[in-house]
């Protein structure tokens, strides 16, 4: 990291033998030479985020097939995600995110890049649906598509089953599949009235719960996150997926949790918030988020030192 700034020059192409080109966080403006491409041997990092760039992706990117990584994140590059990325049949690593991208993702481009591990095109413009070719990079460890506007159905399956909630953030218009129901972001906020505080039902350190109604008539309870510490949000949810997916019963009360659940379940936070009456007076546990499984079970958060539950409501063991 330096101070360096204006156009990057032309004459960098001339070193032919260069392997890593890292002229990240500096001030460098204008397009992305061309000439780059001719270095055939840059092999390892291209690295030019937290520029000033702009104009295009690099057209001739295709050149460096070796190439491992590429980031060009945090500048003010347009356009789509150019189809020669294709050509990089050695890239691990690729960050785009941070631009002002737009158009669709090219579901060829993802067919080649068999040992991609990390891709994130997150904070642009791209549109259309999320291509179902992602989902069959093996390889791939991270995908960060949020905040763009991509639109239908997320393909979970293959690689993309594999990622976390926080994955595609801010897509009002995707879908995901909840049971047998497809709800889009865009329906939660109409729901929610746009998450109106009128709506709140309960909330927490990192979380809160509004009610709403969807279009069909039907009346449901939507967890908002706040991804401040994704970490903590991540353990919390999956954790609430899996107690949830070991039940069996319309009203969750605690004798069916603690004697006929298997395997049991404590609540660990049972407070006035979390007992909800329904229309006909019949009560539900809700928020298993730091809830404990005890019995056979794949959960590797049952056991913890740590201390769980609100302040006056835990209990003495």
């Amino acid at each position: 990291m330096n101070s360096l700034g204006g156009r990057i020059p032309l004459e960098i192409a001339q070193c032919v033998l260069l392997e890593d080109l890292e002229l990240c966080c500096n001030n460098n403006s204008g397009t992305i030479p061309s000439q780059i491409a001719n270095l055939r041997n840059l092999n390892t990092f291209l690295d030019l985020h937290c520029n000033a760039l702009t104009g295009p992706v690099l057209a001739g990117i295709r050149g460096m097939q070796m190439i491992q990584a590429v980031d060009l994140s945090v500048n003010k590059l347009i356009g789509a995600v150019p189809t020669q990325i294709i050509g990089l049949v050695g890239l691990k690593y690729l960050n785009l995110s941070y631009n002002h991208l737009e158009g669709i993702l090219p579901s060829v481009i993802w067919q080649k890049l068999s040992i991609l591990e990390e891709l994130d095109l997150s904070h642009n413009n791209i549109t259309g649906s999320v291509p179902p070719s992602i989902s069959k990079l093996e390889m791939l460890e991270i995908l960060e598509l949020g905040y763009n506007n991509f639109i239908g159905q997320v393909p979970y399956t293959g690689a993309v089953k594999k990622m976390n909630m926080t994955s595609f953030l801010e897509n009002p218009r995707l879908c995901e599949i909840a049971g047998s129901l497809r709800i889009s972001m865009e329906e939660l906020k109409r729901a929610t009235r746009d998450y109106n505080c009128d709506n709140l039902i309960d909330a927490g350190n990192y979380r809160s719960v509004y009610r709403g109604v969807l279009l069909s008539g039907e009346s449901v309870a939507i967890k908002a996150f706040r991804v401040s510490d994704s970490e903590r949000v991540e353990r919390s949810f999956i954790r609430e997926c899996k107690t949830l997916g070991k039940v069996r019963h319309q009203n969750l009360g605690l004798r069916y949790l603690h004697h006929d659940c298997s395997p049991q379940i404590v609540h660990c936070d049972l407070k006035l918030q979390n007992v909800l009456l329904d229309e006909d007076m019949m009560t539900d546990v809700a928020d298993f988020g730091i809830a404990w499984l005890f019995g056979p079970t794949d959960d590797s958060a049952n056991t913890t030192s740590a201390l769980k539950g609100t302040v006056g409501y835990i209990p003495p063991s």
